[in-house]
């Protein structure tokens, strides 16, 4: 019966931010002049569709971004930087690209969510395009966000302008479906041949949209609420009411189906295209492209009786007497029965970035990820639980509510008769959650392997075919390692440790930044940490003579300032940051760079006996670090940037690790014994050429392998 407000499986990043970063209040002018000069009339841009702007038309907008903002480095982003806006409208949560790579002068951009009187700042980025100039332009690299207007604010260095050219590209977040609650009607009745979802609703059914548009729906249909229409096409939103179901097609348009005593299915011929959609009980609501609400079906207590005074909104709810409205600016409007005190907005609110209705309650998530509900709580579904933290979505039933933590844990409060707030020990992370009546869904992370473990074969954007399987599709696409030749992600490819190292390059100065790169790099297994050292022999000794450090856009630190100079070098300085945060630093080629830029005053010829820096990733990687299971790192771990080929001979030799001591030592531990005939026999039959087992590389393991390893049997020295 409620609206949904789904996440990315990667939203802990999101909400860290929020909780890191005061929400910006950007003072608006009565009126702009040039399209995209404020948040007010910014310019709506499309993926895959550049857009330029002359920045030299715009004027300065209020509230700068601050001019070092943790990892987006240095902006220096003044009061006077003439600034563009653009507003990307994303269709349902998932990962957005934006860059300035085409631009022709230094730029800065800073990345939004909300409304333009209650922005909260999800991401920032100085010259990631090109970090080491001539003209240093800004990338945003795959940020999470959540269905709804992004906002992109372009600025430049310190007063510079030019065109400014955006180009955005976006990726939906897809997971798997569980309910539980009731089920008399089949509601949680989950289809087998369901498929990835990216958006799930419910009223006294369920209600879910798949990855090509199509909407499935099951459960109680006796108003006919679950027959989707043949003639229904594409839809990109969907939102169930009691005993109805509502989508929007991918042209704006709403169509409506189910019971409709009173009219919540007769959609008004003059609505026009729509942005969002939501279900009362026995009422439909519907939000135009210009942020304006319409509302049919049902009057009863007024709930379609929207305020002449409203204003343009971002986000609607429905419940069963009541409507919702957050407007543009963060505030909460709401109208109807107000019997329960469900329309008695708190003074203290603030501002909010989602909400949702339930029966007789009203929930809103503020900007600081904090849940606040009002309005009846027979059924204790308003006494949020203090031990709740930060969360990044919600969603209202008849009478319980339910919380999407920002770890991806779901909660439940209020009335549990049927279960529905008994979340099942096993559901795992989350990645968005909707309410039906009496029943709660959940969007989970998916577990391809089925090994309980969120690892590598779960991460975003290795599901080639979409099927919501890491299948052969995928290993021979190159996402992801098949190392034993099932066509399956699975434990042979994972959690072994990474050490990458760059090894002494130098020189190392204000004039001679160095970048490393990791080819194809492995993602780190979530929740680790990942460890970041670096070391240098060269001018550091003074506190302004410094390097700079960054990975992507998500880490950036000052290092070895106050140190020493020449000589033996500095000792290890040492950092730490969470996998989720470096696993969104990846660019999009798969590579990984770290970026060395020392500041001004670092002088690169000041020691006569050279200059150097040297920087080393550690940290348990999401899949194997030995790809042919072979217990050697050899060309397949160089090729992935797993193993350092320190001579660049393009062999894997003495000089960077050991070698397996004889043919037939899997295992490495210098004698050929049972282990290694039983990873002989566990590899037997077709293969790839040189994985474990083939002793003669021709890709299958058969007797002449089981013969040589025989041979060989004993110890490596004897």
């Amino acid at each position: 019966m409620q609206t949904y407000t789904p996440i990315s499986r990667f939203r802990p990043t999101l909400l860290a931010i929020i909780a890191n970063c005061a929400g910006l209040a950007a003072a608006l002018p009565a009126a702009a002049q040039v399209a995209g000069d404020e948040c007010s009339n910014a310019i709506v841009v499309t993926a895959n569709t550049p857009v330029s702007v002359d920045t030299a038309t715009m004027t300065a907008s209020a509230s700068p971004p601050s001019s070092i903002i943790g990892p987006c480095g240095f902006m220096n982003w003044g009061a006077t930087t003439k600034d563009a806006w653009f507003r990307f409208d994303a269709p349902a949560d998932g990962r957005l690209t934006a860059l300035l790579c085409g631009s022709n002068y230094d730029t800065s951009v800073v990345m939004y969510q909300g409304s333009c009187g209650s922005l909260f700042r999800i991401a920032c980025d100085d010259d990631d395009c090109q970090p080491s100039g001539p003209t240093y332009q800004s990338k945003i690299m795959d940020q999470v966000v959540t269905a709804g207007p992004v906002y992109i604010r372009v600025g430049g260095y310190e007063t510079a302008i030019g065109t400014a050219v955006l180009d955005v590209q976006f990726e939906r977040t897809v997971g798997d479906l569980r309910c539980w609650g009731r089920n008399a009607d089949g509601q949680c009745n989950t289809p087998a041949d369901l498929g990835p979802c990216y958006a799930i609703a419910g009223g006294n059914h369920t209600i879910a949209l798949q990855i090509d548009g199509s909407v499935r729906c099951w459960g109680y249909n006796v108003q006919g609420q679950c027959n989707t229409p043949a003639d229904l096409g594409a839809c990109s939103r969907i939102a169930g009411g009691g005993y109805h179901t509502i989508a929007l097609r991918s042209d704006g348009r709403v169509r409506c189906w189910g019971l409709n005593a009173d009219g919540q299915c007769n959609t008004p011929a003059d609505l026009g295209a729509c942005a969002s959609i939501a279900g009362g009980y026995v009422h439909t609501v519907a939000l135009r492209v210009d942020g304006s609400v319409r509302c049919w079906g049902s009057n009863a207590s007024g709930k379609c009786d929207t305020p002449a005074d409203l204003g343009a909104c971002s986000s609607i709810a429905g419940g069963y007497g009541h409507t919702v409205a957050l407007r543009v600016d963060g505030r909460v409007r709401c109208w109807g029965s107000n019997l329960s005190g469900q329309c008695n907005t708190p003074a203290d609110l603030g501002a909010c970035v989602s909400i949702a209705a339930g029966d007789t309650h009203t929930i809103a998530l503020r900007s600081n990820g904090v849940v606040r509900c009002w309005g009846s709580n027979a059924r204790g579904q308003c006494n949020t639980p203090a031990d709740l933290g930060a969360c990044a979505s919600i969603a209202g039933g008849y009478s319980h509510t339910v919380a999407l933590r920002v770890d991806g844990g779901v909660r439940c409060w209020g009335e549990t008769f049927y279960g529905q707030c008994n979340t099942p020990a096993d559901l795992g992370a989350c990645a968005s959650i909707a309410a039906g009546s009496l029943h709660t869904i959940a969007l989970t992370r998916p577990d391809c392997n089925s090994n309980g473990v969120n690892d590598y074969t779960e991460l975003a954007g290795h599901d080639c075919n979409a099927n919501g399987i890491h299948d052969c599709t995928d290993s021979l696409a190159g996402n992801i390692e098949d190392c034993n030749n099932n066509g399956l992600g699975d434990s042979c490819e994972k959690q072994l440790q990474v050490l990458a190292s760059s090894g002494q390059v130098g020189p190392i100065g204000a004039l001679t930044p160095r970048v490393f790169t990791v080819s194809s790099a492995v993602e780190a297994l979530e929740p680790d940490a990942v460890t970041i050292r670096i070391r240098a022999r060269g001018d550091f000794s003074g506190g302004l003579e410094y390097i700079r450090v960054r990975i992507g856009s998500t880490f950036d630190r000052n290092a070895l300032g106050g140190t020493v100079d020449c000589g033996a070098g500095t000792p290890w300085q040492e950092f730490t940051t969470s996998a989720t945060t470096f696993n969104q630093s990846f660019e999009p080629d798969g590579s990984l760079r770290v970026r060395l830029d020392p500041s001004t005053a670092v002088d690169s010829n000041l020691c006569p006996e050279g200059t150097w820096v040297e920087v080393q990733l550690s940290y348990l990687g999401a899949r194997s670090t030995d790809c042919n299971l072979n217990g050697v790192m050899d060309t397949c771990e160089i090729a992935d940037g797993l193993t350092v080929d320190s001579n660049h001979n393009g062999v894997p030799d003495t000089c960077e690790i050991p070698l397996t001591a004889c043919p037939g030592d899997f295992d490495g531990n210098n004698t050929v014994s049972g282990s290694d005939l039983g990873a002989l026999l566990g590899s037997w039959g077709p293969c790839p050429p040189g994985a474990v087992g083939d002793m003669d590389s021709n890709g299958v393991v058969n007797g002449a392998d089981l013969g040589a390893l025989l041979g060989a049997w004993g110890s490596c020295d004897s």
